[in-house]
């Protein structure tokens, strides 16, 4: 910022050349393959997966998984225990969050050395401004989540150097919520793409930062280009089943001999919610925000309006520690809350 008034967004997909500017080296091309039947992805999706996991356990130094007790990062975690020993686990959340016991659990069923970081309010509070100079995002939904995964990290760095990470299961398999609500085909088909091209502004750009706000490499399973190419060829009627309201249910049925059914079958809920931290954080700074103050600031220039006392209160700190007109254009949005 102290250097540069123009501001552009370097393009995900691409590298530069000073001779040829802008080069495309990848982009996801959806090829739905209807010809194959459900015990042949089932098949070719465990097996890429396993190709996945076993290819980012290639290290010089420890390593370690993320595991919430979710399908995704638990799924991560008995793939990569297949291949070591000695797996170390990292978990947080408030002392009796959901994802506390969950985690807990998967670790005992899968054998790994468990450490876990049991969050504070106030800890939490504290850590705002440094969570939002890392992140570059005054976004709710993404500030939120990224609040807990900062403690998580610091946590998983005094044990390893490079971690697993669950992300990208929800964009390329359907598991958010809302999108059991499209009902055009062609809408998810778009949707999907849309959420997956926007990780690196949105989920990605949560573990990139707070990773290596601590000196930690994140590596994610799930992204691989050729899990993405898979599982951009899987039709929409086997990640989400709608005559049972099940989402991402590929994922549950192809791996379900892998983890107890507890888990394979567990709703999805967003990190934040799931470590207890959300509704803590909201009920505090709803508390430290006026109603005028909020009514008056809500509306920034180029139309932008903030949606919560939440996201006004980390958009002050945003906006102290950058001051310079940042186009908001840039600052990633978050399509489920």
């Amino acid at each position: 910022l102290p250097y540069c008034s123009d501001i552009k967004e370097f393009p995900n997909g691409h590298y530069y050349h000073s001779r040829f500017g802008f080069k495309k080296y990848f982009e996801i091309i959806p090829e739905i393959d209807s010809n194959t039947d459900i015990s042949g992805i089932s098949s070719n999706l465990y097996n890429e997966f396993d190709r996945c996991v076993k290819k980012r356990l290639m290290s010089d130094v420890p390593l370690g998984v993320f595991l919430s007790g979710g399908l995704d990062s638990s799924l991560v975690s008995a793939f990569a225990k297949k291949y070591m020993d000695k797996l170390h686990s990292f978990s947080v959340g408030m002392r009796d969050s959901i994802d506390r016991e969950y985690a807990l659990n998967v670790s005992r069923h899968l054998g790994t050395i468990h450490h876990e970081y049991i969050l504070d309010v106030n800890e939490m509070l504290e850590v705002i401004p440094d969570v939002i100079y890392f992140l570059e995002s005054f976004d709710a939904a993404l500030v939120r989540s990224s609040i807990p995964n900062y403690f998580l990290c610091k946590l998983t760095k005094e044990y390893v150097t490079v971690v697993l990470s669950g992300e990208g299961a929800d964009e390329l398999f359907a598991g958010y919520s809302y999108l059991k609500d499209i009902s055009k085909e062609e809408d998810l088909d778009s949707e999907l793409l849309l959420i997956t091209q926007n990780l690196h502004n949105t989920n990605l750009q949560r573990v990139d930062r707070m990773t290596m706000a601590h000196g930690l490499e994140g590596r994610v399973p799930f992204l691989d280009t050729g899990m993405v190419r898979l599982a951009f060829s899987i039709p929409n009627k086997y990640k989400i089943n709608r005559s049972r309201n099940i989402e991402k249910w590929i994922l549950k049925e192809c791996f379900k001999k892998e983890l107890p059914s507890n888990v394979i079958d567990r709703k999805k809920e967003k990190f934040s919610i799931g470590c207890g931290s959300a509704f803590k954080l909201k009920e505090r700074i709803d508390k430290m925000v006026s109603d005028r103050d909020f009514k008056s600031g809500k509306k920034l220039e180029n139309g932008y309006e903030l949606n919560s006392k939440e996201e006004f209160y980390y958009y002050r700190i945003f906006d102290e520690l950058f001051q310079q007109k940042i186009n908001l254009e840039l600052v990633g949005k978050s399509r489920s809350l």
